[in-house]
């Protein structure tokens, strides 16, 4: 039988790998190197990871990579696990399914996922997934906050170098706006 940890209602911390992928401009240089080389979609993009609190605010904005490279390993990567707190909780999704067994000092919770060989979930497995969903829609929600900077939501044109200050600086200015809605 499994066991779920309890979901509390205001966790402390959320963090994910954010699902906005950048497309960006292609030139020689890029297909010059195979790190970013076209993914299937044939499309060159760029993943940049976030970590936020239960308030929506961007804590930390981590390094770009190319989009083919997967969450798990950008996650190790950044030793980000070393960088979490604690005693609290992190919600994540199903591109670290090996992150509980690798981390089990840090409390990362994630959905259930059916399993081939099982038929249907649970009751319970489906209510621990809708709480899960529901506190995660915050990272959702920040996500398109920072899509409405235009930089972010059309193809990047300018240097890749640049990327990871720009991306840096909408992060600042989408807590700015945060803390002054409050207001």
């Amino acid at each position: 039988m499994l066991r779920f940890k309890k979901i509390s209602k205001r966790p402390k911390m959320l963090f994910r790998l954010t699902g906005l992928t950048v497309e960006q401009f292609t030139n020689l240089s890029l297909k010059l190197n195979p790190l970013w080389r076209q993914t299937e979609k044939k499309r060159h993009t760029i993943k940049t990871q976030i970590t936020i609190n239960t308030k929506g605010k961007i804590l930390m904005a981590r390094k770009s990579y190319p989009g083919r490279v997967h969450d798990y390993n950008i996650f190790k990567q950044e030793n980000t696990a070393e960088k979490l707190s604690r005693q609290s909780s992190h919600y994540v999704d199903c591109g670290y399914d090996v992150a509980p067994n690798d981390y089990p000092e840090c409390n990362i919770i994630m959905p259930v996922k059916r399993r081939k060989n099982h038929s249907a979930l649970t009751r319970a497995e489906k209510r621990f997934n809708r709480k899960h969903s529901r506190i995660r829609i915050l990272v959702e929600h920040v996500l398109s906050r920072m899509k409405k900077y235009q930089i972010l939501a059309q193809v990047y044109r300018h240097k890749i170098m640049d990327y990871n200050q720009r991306f840096r600086n909408i992060a600042a200015l989408v807590n700015f706006r945060l803390a002054t809605a409050a207001i």
